[in-house]
């Protein structure tokens, strides 16, 4: 999760998530008392300061960690040397193996040791440079599991009168062995010589966390753009996933299934397909001062229906922290299409963009 930093470096002191949508539901739940885990467990960092609150999670080198006095903070987990909780835990592995248990247990400085509240019975240590993801189960209130950004962006031009906005939000609910991601994008652009075009794209992925790193993805989105005289695609479709590479610094996932779209282009009737999805995607997180966020995705789609069609989605993002939890955001998305059904589309669309955004 996204913070700011106290006055201690390993500290940064963090923020309770808000959803983009249902705000009003969202204001009227935090308004009311929290009934939360008790704040009996423990951080003792490596400088041995020790800490006492409620473990809310760890995820891209962040453990959140909510307490009475100064809030919830997000402490860097490099300067974490000891845990203890009786909160039943998922510990997941750089190598995708995922443990349960209460870290009641006596522990050596960086080891995790995990054990059943009322057995005698404990697991082998777990080294925490290895650990990558803590989800406490059943504890806390579920807006405590999501994270999120949105950016805006504005641009103009004296020559011919450009102007263009542009939006982008995603947010991320994380639990035990699921999680599931929305994503929007949007972008309008009016001109004097030209007439007004825009482009919007929502998409959704939940995702169902096997062993080995493996996942279930089940996907929908809906999408429009001008450029390209698509007037709506909807999508719903299913795969099969893996992390293949997983840190508290980097992360790169494939995915491939098949899909399912409707697509109502200008001038056209409407068209159902079938295609397959191969996606690639990889993350890069430098949570030291200045945080650094970099992502990559690119995502194929081959039709079964239409030979020879193959459309493309890229996505290449960079968030620069300025203050906290405000970033500068620079982002390039380009859609490509090698046979739209109107033959006088364009095949091509791309933006670059930059924005200011917030993260909470």
């Amino acid at each position: 999760m996204a913070g700011r930093r106290a006055t201690s470096p390993p500290l940064r002191e963090g923020h309770r998530a808000v959803p983009l949508a249902g705000i009003a539901l969202a204001l009227s739940i935090a308004c009311t008392p929290a009934m939360g885990a008790p704040k009996t467990d423990v951080v003792v960092l490596r400088n041995g300061d020790r800490i006492t609150g409620e473990i809310k999670g760890l995820d891209r080198g962040i453990l959140s960690f909510k307490t009475d006095a100064m809030g919830t903070l997000s402490i860097e987990w490099p300067h974490v040397a000891r845990i203890e909780t009786a909160q039943y835990l998922e510990v997941e592995q750089t190598d995708g193996n995922r443990s349960y248990g209460h870290a009641t247990d006596p522990a050596a400085e960086g080891s995790v040791v995990l054990g059943a509240e009322d057995s005698t019975d404990t697991q082998a240590p777990l080294q925490m440079e290895s650990i990558v993801r803590i989800t406490p189960i059943s504890e806390g209130s579920w807006l405590d599991h999501i994270d999120g950004h949105a950016s805006l962006g504005l641009s103009a031009a004296s020559a011919n009168e450009d102007r263009q906005v542009t939006v982008s939000a995603d947010m991320t609910y994380k639990a035990p062995r699921r999680s599931w991601t929305m994503t929007y994008e949007a972008a309008r652009t009016e001109s004097a010589n030209n007439p007004v075009s825009e482009r919007q794209d929502l998409n959704g992925i939940h995702r169902w966390f096997r062993s080995e790193r493996w996942y279930w993805a089940a996907t929908a989105g809906l999408t429009t753009n001008d450029e390209l005289d698509l007037n709506l695609r909807s999508l719903i479709g299913a795969g099969l996933g893996r992390y293949w590479l997983q840190s508290s610094n980097h992360a790169f996932s494939t995915l491939g299934g098949l899909v399912f779209t409707n697509e109502e282009f200008e001038g056209e009737q409407r068209q159902e397909n079938v295609e397959a999805i191969l996606q690639a995607r990889y993350e890069f997180f430098h949570f030291d001062n200045p945080d650094v966020d970099l992502s990559g995705q690119v995502t194929l789609f081959p039709s079964l229906t239409v030979s020879g069609r193959v459309r493309s989605e890229l996505s290449l993002k960079a968030r620069y922290e300025l203050v906290k939890d405000l970033y500068f955001e620079l982002s390039y998305i380009r859609s490509q299409d090698n046979q739209p059904p109107n033959d006088d589309a364009e095949q091509n669309d791309w933006s670059l963009s930059s924005s200011l955004g917030y993260k909470f």
